[in-house]
């Protein structure tokens, strides 16, 4: 009996939570960062991000689930082959003599931009 123990905890450590050997590492990731800034005039400024990645051929292989962002998304990105989509919405306008320079610089509105 004394002579098993030290059997099992080896299985138990292989196939058990946190099991290294056996498990597949994952393939897809999601980074999120919010950064509020407090403004000299009492406004607050927010910026998110969001990073995935997306570690398979999207021509090659059929995705059937979108975990991790938006299956419109996935579509515009597999049927066009892209490897980077940037996509940045900002609403009224910043006032750099006032505030500085902002977190990350973007236009008014909607800005999208792509890499094949």
């Amino acid at each position: 009996m004394a002579a098993a123990m030290p059997l099992a905890l080896l299985v138990l450590l292989l196939l058990g939570p946190g099991g290294w050997c056996l498990a597949e590492p994952p393939r897809d990731s999601l980074r999120e960062e919010l950064v509020i800034t407090p403004l000299p005039s009492g406004d607050v400024a927010a910026t998110f991000q969001f990073r995935t990645r997306w570690d398979s051929e999207l021509q090659r292989e059929g995705v059937s689930h979108y975990r991790l962002f938006p299956k419109a998304l996935g579509q515009l990105i597999s049927k066009y082959s892209l490897r980077e989509l940037h996509l940045s919405f900002t609403q009224g306008f910043w006032r750099t003599r006032y505030w500085g320079p902002p977190f990350l610089q973007a236009p008014s509105g909607l800005a999208a931009s792509c890499g094949l």
